[in-house]
């Protein structure tokens, strides 16, 4: 009489297998998620920046504040800190705050320089940028490029660089 079934053995190495394939499976899958969420981080900073140099551009004022009964000078991206950046419309009246964000957890700026925060500003009508660390304005003739890293793994990063002429490059 013959019986069926698997031995002992046979079971351990399928489930030694299974385990290994499993792992580094999901080692996969987490370094895929970091791209993507740094991916993710970089592109949502550069359409922050578009849309700052197309409402200057097109003279879009906000509806409310320092801006209702003055004429637009700008519109600034101001990076307040290694994980914060907001939107603003400079008017001759002063600013409005148009939008405020975060980078997701676990990603940073690093700027030029060491430089703790900087401020991006599109001009109305010409496009053209200018860039302010502290009170110093920066020639960006060759481009600003600021990097966005991931905490998790240090080799990842991405950098978007805004040129003069208001070119934003991703990369």
């Amino acid at each position: 009489m013959t019986e069926q079934g698997f031995t002992l053995i046979e079971l351990v190495v399928v489930l030694a297998f299974v385990s290994i394939i499993s792992t580094v499976g999901i080692a996969g899958y987490m370094q895929y998620s970091r791209v993507q969420k740094l991916n993710s981080a970089s592109l949502d900073f550069a359409t922050v920046l578009q849309t700052a140099k197309s409402r200057a551009l097109s003279q879009v004022k906000p509806d409310s504040g320092a801006c209702n009964s003055s004429d637009l000078n700008g519109y600034q991206v101001y990076i307040s800190s290694s994980t914060a950046f907001q939107t603003l419309a400079k008017c001759a009246d002063g600013t409005v705050d148009s939008a405020s964000k975060t980078l997701p957890l676990n990603i940073s700026f690093s700027l030029p320089n060491s430089a703790a925060s900087a401020t991006i500003f599109f001009n109305v009508l010409t496009g053209l940028v200018t860039v302010t660390v502290g009170v110093t304005n920066i020639n960006i003739d060759s481009g600003y490029i600021i990097t966005l890293n991931s905490s998790e793994n240090s080799s990842i990063h991405k950098t978007v660089t805004v040129y003069a002429n208001g070119r934003i490059i991703v990369n």
